[in-house]
């Protein structure tokens, strides 16, 4: 049970951060949008650790891809919540976000091919890449220090 929270959160959480990532707003100085200095990137970006479930972005419209290994997930008989069920919960909160799932059988392969060529998802389990070449790919969500206090187990991929 705590696995199956711990993949809706995380699925949210990852959407929803490349989503910020994705469309920050540079140079938007009204009283409604306007960022905190301290939380903002000096690109406009919201940080992680700003983002509130539920409240940030509630405004954002996008189209988003998600591509992972997660095969068995992508069917209606599934066992568990599927993705689709996923996605229903997802849109509850952030009706103006469209995602689209693609699963794969040979994802370690593909994941890489994927990557490497610079044409790839939006969001992505991670692949086996060195660590040293994560940041090639995908963006940062601060210091082991700072996600050690807002993600459980940040430093188990040490």
């Amino acid at each position: 049970m705590k696995f199956k929270k711990f993949m809706a959160l995380g699925l949210v959480a990852a959407m929803t951060a490349t989503l910020f990532a994705g469309c920050g707003s540079k140079g938007n100085d009204s009283a409604d949008t306007t960022q905190k200095s301290d939380s903002a990137s000096a690109d406009g970006l919201v940080s992680y650790s700003d983002i509130v479930l539920g409240e940030t972005g509630k405004d954002l419209s996008a189209t988003i891809t998600m591509f992972n290994h997660r095969t068995d997930m992508d069917t209606d008989d599934y066992g568990g919540k599927n993705w689709k069920s996923y996605l229903e919960d997802f849109n509850k909160e952030y009706p103006n976000i469209k995602v689209e799932i693609t699963t794969d059988t040979n994802y370690a392969d593909d994941a890489l091919t994927h990557l490497q060529s610079g044409q790839y998802e939006t969001i992505t389990m991670i692949p086996a890449v060195d660590k040293a070449d994560l940041s090639t790919y995908y963006m940062s969500y601060g210091t082991l220090d700072e996600m050690s206090q807002q993600i459980n187990y940040a430093n188990t991929w040490l």
